[in-house]
């Protein structure tokens, strides 16, 4: 079985937001995964973050092209962010100090640990300290 793996804000807006200095990597990764044929996961509250950050800094038609595309997406799969899952980002998000560390990252982490999903594609660091594994590997 192939192993899932779950795509965060920063692989998203890279790979919507030309301009984005992460646009390039996260082609390559993402065709990498693809051609693996790896299960690609990402949340309502990823969803939230990317549309909002690329709106920011892409302006409108950037946010709404890449919004688009990823509610139709046949490639990665939303997953809904419940009650649970929020229950169990508050624990992570009191246990974990780090001032880095959002609350997204924190419900992004409850729904990996439910789905058994032990790999992130994500440019920053913030989930090394839940344990995952980061995609790209870091060199």
């Amino acid at each position: 079985m192939r192993q899932p793996v779950l795509v965060d804000t920063s692989a998203i807006v890279g790979l919507y937001l030309e301009a984005d200095g992460w646009h390039a990597p996260a082609r390559k990764v993402m065709a990498e995964l693809q051609a693996k044929r790896r299960p690609l996961f990402f949340t309502t509250d990823i969803f939230d973050e990317a549309v909002t950050l690329m709106r920011r800094w892409g302006g409108y038609e950037v946010a709404i092209k890449a919004g688009e595309a990823l509610r139709e997406s046949r490639v990665m799969h939303l997953v809904e962010v419940d009650e649970r899952a929020r229950d169990e980002a508050w624990r992570l998000f009191k246990a974990h100090k780090s001032p880095d560390l959002s609350f997204s990252d924190c419900t992004s982490a409850a729904i990996m640990e439910r789905l058994g999903i032990e790999e992130v594609f994500a440019f920053d660091s913030d989930f090394r300290g839940f344990g995952f594994t980061m995609l790209p590997r870091p060199k």
